[in-house]
């Protein structure tokens, strides 16, 4: 079962290995690598949200059967919720993807009132885009990202 478990101060630290695998991942990011030692304090400062952040600003540990396996987040924008999804690549191609984005669709419209969900995908990820239509969304405007609207 997939489950998405807040990151606060109290778990920040918990995936910062999962973290370091999904930045080295070319799949997800394109550009340069991070080092490969983790330096937890920048990792803690991208994770952890500041107080005046919280109220428009998530982010998840996605877990399975117990063991963080990606980072997701939702961002809140006064007419739609954006959401993003990494997953490391041992647990891809086997559904879960699929149910997380739907998890994250499903908080988004009924814990946080947003009738319209947006992902925001790189044209390059072909996984993330056969996702994204396999939940129903439609390609929007388009700059550097694709968007798809749900």
């Amino acid at each position: 079962m997939i489950e998405l478990r807040e990151i606060g101060l109290d778990s920040g630290r918990d995936g910062l290995e999962i973290l370091q695998k999904l930045a080295n991942d070319s799949e997800i990011f394109d550009g340069s690598p991070v080092p490969k030692e983790i330096d937890s304090h920048l990792y803690l400062g991208f994770l952890v949200i500041a107080e005046e952040e919280r109220e428009y600003c998530h982010r998840y540990w996605v877990t399975y059967r117990g063991d963080i396996i990606g980072y997701s987040d939702i961002r809140l924008n006064p007419e739609y919720a954006e959401v993003g999804l990494a997953l490391d690549k041992d647990f891809r191609d086997q559904g879960l993807g699929l149910v997380t984005l739907r998890t994250l669709i499903d908080k988004a419209k009924n814990e946080f009132n947003k009738n319209t969900v947006v992902v925001s995908v790189d044209p390059k990820n072909e996984k993330m885009i056969k996702l994204c239509e396999k939940v129903g969304g439609e390609l929007g405007n388009t700059d550097s990202k694709s968007h798809y609207f749900l």
